[in-house]
């Protein structure tokens, strides 16, 4: 019975929703992968092309970038634990999204909606980084260069939308915490994306 009353207070739309995010794009990316990236599409070799065997694997600034490709589907989890009270629990989520919500304010719902959306794409898109990376596939750099920019455009959606739902309901806001992340995340992409069209040790590892 405890269940039972459990289950009523979800917020079931939301939950299809993500299942359906999860099921499309777990078969897309199954789909990208096992197809798509097997295609044999290898990089130009180092310029310098007796360093190709010295330079093959991953290590030097890979190691780096190995470790965030390994938490970033952590980050999306986190994220998706932290809206949970705010978009699974029902109650809550019509509190801030319904007209008749004692919390309501019209930017909630576009807000928590994308955040929510933009997790779930990201977590997806997180996992595939992993097996393109340590698959070592040619298209794992520009995979993982358009997974950069995805998720700092994410990043500052995210952003304007929250900054907005806020503002409306003239609460604090801790934006100078939302910048610092914007700011920090704009400056890793760039270092990472350079580093990714640029490096030695990509051109010679990523040929699969």
């Amino acid at each position: 019975m405890n269940f039972y009353v459990t289950l009523k207070t979800w917020n079931w739309p939301a939950l299809l929703g993500a299942l359906g995010i999860f099921a499309v794009g777990g078969i897309g990316a199954s789909v990208f992968y096992f197809r798509v990236s097997r295609r044999k599409i290898p990089p130009p070799l180092p310029s310098a092309s007796n360093n190709y065997r010295r330079l093959e694997g991953i290590g030097g600034w890979l190691l780096v970038l190995a470790l965030g490709v390994i938490i970033n589907p952590f980050v999306f989890i986190s994220n998706l634990v932290t809206l949970w009270p705010c978009v699974g629990k029902v109650d809550r989520w019509r509190q801030l999204t319904s007209p008749e919500g004692n919390a309501y304010q019209p930017a909630w719902l576009p807000s928590l909606a994308f955040e929510w959306i933009f997790s779930c794409v990201g977590l997806i898109l997180s996992i595939l980084m992993i097996f393109l990376f340590f698959r070592k596939r040619a298209l794992a750099p520009k995979c993982l260069i358009a997974f950069l920019i995805y998720a700092l455009a994410g990043t500052i959606l995210d952003h304007i939308l929250s900054s907005a739902a806020i503002a409306a309901a003239d609460i604090s806001s801790g934006d100078s915490g939302k910048y610092s992340d914007i700011v920090t995340n704009s400056m890793s992409a760039a270092i990472w994306i350079s580093y990714l069209l640029v490096s030695q040790r990509v051109k010679a590892t990523f040929r699969r």
